[in-house]
């Protein structure tokens, strides 16, 4: 029993609970929100670590593994997510049934990873299949522990990249982006890379214009803003 002046104390199993002073409840909930956007830094750094090239490479340094700085971050990168899903997330495999669609994911992935071992530029094709095995990784753990307000929250971060980079790319354009005349594009993209995204980014934005007045989890722009984004892609095209 607790005496007068000496904290509480509550067992559950072997584990004795003491009760403090401090607020350790309110210092849980800021860890949790901190961690909420786990989902758009993970994606958004590997987004930007594979498709924003700031420089022009030939072909034989790009398909013969030739690697520069600027591929090593990125494989750094790569791993620095894949190794947080895995220490976060990870739990040893155990065997279970599964989905067709997650099956179908794990055989393809399986089968692009062993034909690294044929492909004739050896060192290119195991860095894509060890990347290859991280997006899995880490889709699989968007799946099992992401809830919609963590996509909600990548969704708008996506938007504010793709702006950001539509605005640097009007302002600062680059040789190698602008050489095919009459296609937009920023830092050294490819303009049909840079299409993509700009397409995705609109059916985003469409998405929220539609859905505006519904009830969501996530952030909630001012429909304003959306109108914004609109605006931004209509004067990239």
């Amino acid at each position: 029993m607790a005496t007068e002046g000496t904290p509480a104390r509550r067992v559950v199993g072997r584990a004795a609970v003491i009760r403090t002073g401090f607020r350790l409840h309110l210092v849980r909930d800021q860890v949790i929100q901190r961690w909420e956007q786990w989902v758009p830094v993970c994606l958004l750094a590997m987004i930007v670590a594979s498709d924003y090239k700031v420089r022009t490479r030939s072909v034989d340094d790009a398909v013969g593994g030739q690697a520069d700085p600027f591929v090593l971050l990125e494989i750094v990168i790569y791993l620095t997510v894949g190794a947080f899903c895995v220490l976060r997330y990870g739990r040893p495999p155990r065997p279970r049934r599964v989905s067709p669609m997650v099956f179908l994911l794990y055989a393809y992935v399986t089968v692009m990873a062993v034909s690294a071992l044929y492909s004739p530029y050896t060192q290119l094709a195991l860095v894509r299949a060890a990347q290859f095995v991280i997006v899995l990784v880490v889709t699989r753990c968007i799946a099992k522990h992401a809830g919609r307000r963590e996509l909600h929250n990548f969704a708008h971060a996506f938007l504010v990249l793709v702006a950001g980079s539509v605005v640097f790319g009007a302002i600062i354009p680059f040789q190698h982006a602008q050489q095919e005349e009459g296609r937009f594009s920023w830092l050294a993209i490819h303009p049909v890379t840079a299409g993509i995204f700009l397409g995705i980014a609109t059916m985003i934005v469409v998405g929220y214009l539609l859905s505006h007045r519904g009830d969501r989890e996530g952030p909630r722009w001012p429909l304003s803003v959306y109108l914004f984004f609109c605006s931004r892609w209509s004067a990239a095209d």
